[in-house]
């Protein structure tokens, strides 16, 4: 009996490390995306002020979202996770690489 439920708990474990493991490779930067619903607020706020055109010219998606951040509309921390971690984020898009 006590081998059977040791052999159920490493299964447990086990599952439990394959999915945060999946989880982590899915989501590097862990929470970062939560700010997806202040982006595309963000998004519309610029097309608003611009003729209705979203940012564009850069030689990315993610360089033509650093206008935005040049231009104030959007933070380091809200363009995290989708350029880089939180932390290169917030040094600005000169350390992005874009």
């Amino acid at each position: 009996m006590r081998r059977r439920v040791g052999i159920a708990l490493l299964l447990v474990a086990l599952l439990g490390t394959v999915a945060y493991s999946a989880w982590r490779w899915r989501f590097p930067h862990g929470w970062s995306h939560c700010c997806m619903v202040s982006m595309m607020h963000m998004l519309h706020t610029y097309a608003d002020e611009h003729d209705g055109r979203f940012p564009t010219g850069g030689q990315s998606p993610e360089a033509s979202l650093s206008i935005m951040y040049e231009e104030g509309y959007l933070d380091g921390y809200a363009l995290s996770g989708m350029v880089a971690s939180p932390r290169r984020t917030m040094e600005g898009p000169t350390s992005w690489g874009v």
